[in-house]
């Protein structure tokens, strides 16, 4: 699957992301290989060896083999056993309209000169009625399905503006969504955060933004940052040229970009849903059957999974 709405790094910025981590050509194929072996040996796993999800994960885990097998089969558990978030792709539902009708979530276009993902996320609107946090990550987890097929990046920086939350939307982030959602996200799709920037930040936001810090590490909760109106140190940070013209940047309009990849998803409907279900078989897991209860508590095979 290709995907026009990304562009991927140049033939020497891709070979620098392979240097900082011993990679070459000939390594990346031969670690692939053995991926794909391993993946065979395991009877709880899906018979999902497309080579290219293979080397982000790879690449994502720092080319450490055993942290990659631990991601992959984290990644494919979470998905049989978090069905709230990783279940329900189906892009003619009523919740996924009605949440692309406030809200947008997209990665741009480009690349940063380092090779990093820029996402933005924020809300059109001030009405809380029809957010939902759960299906917010939802479309998180489909462009990320998308993008460990056909992107390629160093790692990510997120720009979410705060512009039209209200009140109305506090109570929708409780601890327990949250910390699910960072699991999933940082260590079952091996999210590499660069940085996060805060924009329009209101005061009451700040409840929200302590809840989210306590369930990351410090070192991540400290690449957290906040911005007012004012986005000059944002420029400083994330190329100007990549930032949307609503937030003063010389890219293309947030409502036009989000449009494109709404309709992206759509096209894609029936390949996301089988996507959906590549997930692991825990009556056929060698030895313990995992439950939700052992993952968000770091606890038998997955206790060497707390990895940067």
């Amino acid at each position: 699957m290709s995907n026009e709405l990304l562009e991927l790094p140049s033939d020497e910025l891709k070979q620098k992301m392979w240097d900082e981590f011993g990679l070459n050509k000939d390594r990346i194929q031969e670690s692939v290989q053995k991926l794909k072996d391993w993946l065979q040996q395991q009877p709880h796993l899906p018979d999902d060896d497309v080579d290219t999800r293979l080397e982000r994960f790879l690449l994502n885990c720092k080319n450490s083999m055993e942290n990659t097998k631990s991601t992959l089969d984290l990644y494919y558990t979470l998905k049989a056993l978090t069905p709230d978030y990783m279940t329900g792709w189906d892009t003619n539902q009523d919740w996924f309209h009605k949440l692309y009708s406030i809200s947008y979530i997209y990665p741009v276009r480009q690349l940063t000169s380092e090779g990093d993902r820029v996402t933005i996320v924020g809300l059109l609107n001030s009405d809380a009625t029809h957010f939902d946090l759960i299906n917010l990550a939802k479309i998180s987890f489909m462009l990320m399905e998308m993008r460990t097929c056909d992107d390629y990046w160093r790692s990510n920086i997120l720009v979410i503006d705060l512009k039209n939350y209200s009140m109305g939307h506090v109570p929708k982030f409780t601890l327990p969504l949250i910390r699910k959602f960072e699991i999933i996200l940082m260590k079952g799709y091996k999210y590499r955060l660069k940085s996060a920037h805060l924009l329009n930040v209101p005061p009451f936001a700040e409840f929200v933004i302590n809840m989210v810090k306590s369930v990351l590490k410090p070192k991540i909760a400290a690449r957290i940052q906040t911005h007012g109106s004012d986005l000059a140190e944002l420029y400083k940070q994330v190329p100007k040229h990549l930032l949307p013209s609503d937030f003063g940047g010389d890219g293309e309009e947030i409502v036009k970009h989000n449009e494109m990849w709404k309709r992206k998803l759509e096209e894609n409907k029936e390949w996301i849903l089988e996507r959906e279900n590549m997930k692991s078989d825990e009556k056929r897991r060698p030895g313990k059957v995992l439950e939700t209860g052992d993952i968000f508590g770091f606890e038998g095979s997955f206790r060497k999974l707390d990895l940067d």
